[in-house]
């Protein structure tokens, strides 16, 4: 049925980046993990700095689909720059 996304916020666990969401192959949400920063940061065993993620960037802006769209959503991660 038609209707409206309100408002969407990835979820991913550490090591992941961001999360996409697509109506119709249009990108209409790009969630980012932020890391670091109010308690979500500790030292390694190896004595370097570890951060988990801390929230999620929400996108609020309502979007509008029909019934018969295409919604995918995307689970980016990237280990190297957010080591595990």
């Amino acid at each position: 049925m038609d209707g409206y996304i309100i408002a969407s916020m990835g979820h991913v666990h550490d090591g992941g980046s961001n999360i996409v969401l697509k109506l119709n192959d249009r990108v209409i949400c790009d969630s980012h993990a932020v890391y670091g920063g109010g308690g979500s940061e500790a030292l390694g065993l190896d004595g370097k700095k570890w951060q988990t993620i801390r929230e999620m960037t929400e996108c609020n802006t309502p979007v509008e689909v029909k019934k018969g769209d295409v919604v995918v959503t995307e689970a980016i991660y990237d280990t190297e720059l957010h080591p595990l």
